[in-house]
C-alpha cells in the first residue's frame, strides 16, 4: 500500500464479505444493500439531540442512540490477520494526512487512482468532517498513537475502517477510513469505536511489541516460537503484558474455546474458512456479542468494547454480556465511555 511508508499486514478492519448470518446484533461491517456510486455527500447527519437537563447524561444520550444498536442481519467478517487478498477488492488509498494532535496536515493525493474514485479523493471537506467527528468523540489523550489519517476505498460496502501499525515504527498507528461508506452515522459511529477498541487494547503499553513476529506473521515457525516464549496471550504483534486488558479478557473468556478456535483460524486462507467460522460461532450461542466477535480474541474484545460504549448496562445472563460487563470493572473505561457517549451526543446536537 502506498502511503509514504511501508505498512505491515496488521490491520484491524471492519469488513464485509458476501456471506450473511442472521442474528440480532450489529457486526462492524457497513450496510452493503446499496451499490450506487453517488458523488460524495456530507456525512454524520444525525438526528440525535443532547437532552440532559438533569440526571445521568450518559444514560440520556444512550437512550438517544437506540438506532445504533438496532437489530439487523449483517455480514460475518473475516478475522483480523486475514490477508487483504481475501477481500474481493483491495482498498485503494486515495489521500494521506499527517496528524498533529487534532490537526490534519495538507492532503497528500495518491496519483493514478481509478476514475470513479477521483471525486471521493478530492472531497477534502467530507474527509475533514469524518476526522472532526473522530476527534470529537475520542479524547485527545487516548489517540496520541494516531499519526496518519488515510482515506481509501474498496468501493461500496466491504471495509469501512481499520487501524494499522507502521512497520518502521510500530508505536505509530494510522486510522484508515473508506470514504465511500461514511454516509451512515450508525455504521460509522460503531466502527470508529470498534477500531478505537483495538488501539486501546493493543498499543505498546499493552503489548510487548515483537517486530520479528510482526514482519513474519504468516510464518508458522516464527509464530510458534513467539507463542512458546509468551506465557500470556500472544497477540498478532507481540506478547501481551500480564496485566493488559487483552490478557485479562482472554484469560477470563477464551481458554475453554481457544484450541477449537486455533483449528478454525488455521484455515483462514482456505475456501472452507467461512463455514468453519460460522460453525464455531453457532456452537457457542451465548459466547459472542456479535458474529464478528467470534473471529478472534482481539476482535472479540473490540466488539465487546463497542457494545459497552453504545448500550445500556446488560444483565449478567450470558458470557457475551459478561464480556460487556468486563469493562465496568475498570473505572478508567467507565469514565471513557461517558466521555465518548457525551461526545457523540454533543457533536450531533451541534451538527443539526
Amino acid at each position: 500500500m502506498k502511503a509514504g511508508r511501508q505498512f505491515l499486514i496488521v490491520v484491524f478492519a471492519a469488513v464485509g464479505i458476501g456471506f450473511l448470518l442472521a442474528c440480532n446484533s450489529i457486526a462492524s461491517a457497513p450496510d452493503i444493500s446499496s451499490t450506487s456510486t453517488a458523488e460524495p455527500s456530507a456525512t454524520i447527519q444525525s438526528t440525535l439531540t443532547a437532552v440532559c437537563k438533569s440526571g445521568n447524561c450518559t444514560d440520556a444520550c444512550i437512550a438517544k442512540l437506540n438506532s445504533v444498536m438496532e437489530a439487523s442481519d449483517q455480514p460475518l467478517s473475516p478475522p483480523k490477520g486475514a490477508a487483504p487478498q481475501n477481500l474481493k477488492t483491495n482498498p485503494v488509498i486515495l489521500t494521506v494526512y499527517q496528524v498533529q494532535g487534532d490537526q490534519l496536515g495538507s492532503p497528500n493525493f495518491i496519483p493514478n487512482v481509478p476514475a470513479d474514485l477521483v471525486s471521493y479523493q478530492k472531497a477534502t471537506d467530507v474527509q475533514q468532517k469524518v476526522w472532526e467527528y473522530f476527534i470529537a468523540i475520542i479524547p485527545r489523550d487516548q489517540r496520541k498513537e494516531i499519526t496518519q489519517f488515510i482515506i481509501s476505498s474498496d468501493g461500496r460496502g466491504g471495509l469501512l475502517a481499520s487501524v494499522v501499525q507502521f512497520s518502521n515504527n510500530p508505536k505509530d498507528w494510522a486510522l484508515n477510513v473508506d470514504i465511500v461508506d461514511t454516509t451512515k452515522p450508525r455504521n460509522l459511529s460503531f466502527t470508529l469505536i470498534h477500531e478505537f477498541g483495538h488501539l486501546l487494547t493493543l498499543n505498546d503499553s499493552q503489548i510487548a511489541l515483537d517486530t520479528n513476529l510482526m514482519a513474519h506473521s504468516d510464518d508458522p515457525q516464527i509464530v510458534a516460537q513467539a507463542a512458546a516464549s509468551c506465557p500470556q496471550y500472544l497477540a498478532s504483534d507481540g506478547c501481551s503484558q500480564p496485566d493488559s486488558y487483552i490478557n485479562q479478557f482472554f484469560a477470563k473468556f477464551w481458554p475453554r474455546i481457544y484450541n477449537e478456535w486455533i483449528e478454525v483460524n488455521a484455515a483462514k486462507d482456505e475456501s472452507n474458512y467461512i463455514g468453519l467460522l460460522t460453525h464455531f460461532y453457532r456452537s457457542h450461542p451465548t459466547q459472542f456479542i456479535s458474529p464478528y466477535a467470534a473471529t478472534s480474541p482481539e476482535e472479540d474484545i473490540a466488539e465487546s468494547w463497542a457494545y459497552f460504549v453504545l448500550m445500556k448496562k446488560p444483565a449478567d445472563d450470558s458470557i457475551a454480556h459478561q464480556k460487556v460487563l468486563f469493562f465496568y470493572d475498570f473505572p478508567e473505561f467507565v469514565q471513557l465511555r461517558e466521555e465518548i457517549v457525551n461526545g457523540i451526543c454533543h457533536y450531533a446536537a451541534l451538527d443539526q
